[in-house]
């Protein structure tokens, strides 16, 4: 099924931007706090109940970063909200989307995840850095 909806804290530009790379490639795990708070400021009614999901990480960059920030942020914000965190998800392919085009990051995107033993019925909120 189809995205419904997309909710995004702003556009990765300036402050943003700087602080998406020092959470992701400086491992400043307490990013992780303030983007949790940016997005419940804005979307937490929307987060309340839902079953949080992150967009696997690359084990490669797992290790690098020593945790997976996307995962740490999706417990975070599945905690504040009171929804449910879930590791549903799992990555088929080790595709790395930076640098490449927006064509070829969507095609990527569509064969690299998979459900892990199928997705229970709910309303599902996928949390991804991009």
């Amino acid at each position: 099924m189809p995205f419904r909806e997309q909710y995004y804290i702003g556009e990765r530009i300036d402050l943003l931007k700087n602080l998406i790379e020092i959470y992701k490639y400086q491992s400043v795990r307490l990013c992780a706090s303030l983007f949790t708070e940016l997005l419940y400021g804005m979307y937490g009614y929307f987060a309340k109940d839902r079953i949080v999901l992150p967009l696997p990480t690359i084990s490669k960059h797992i290790r690098s970063r020593g945790f997976d920030h996307t995962a740490k942020l999706a417990r975070s914000i599945a905690r504040r909200c009171g929804g449910e965190y879930s590791e549903s998800l799992v990555r088929k392919s080790n595709t790395v989307q930076v640098g490449a085009s927006a064509e070829l990051r969507k095609k990527q995107a569509a064969l690299a995840y998979t459900a892990k033993n199928g997705l229970k019925k709910g309303s599902y909120l996928l949390i991804d850095d991009v």
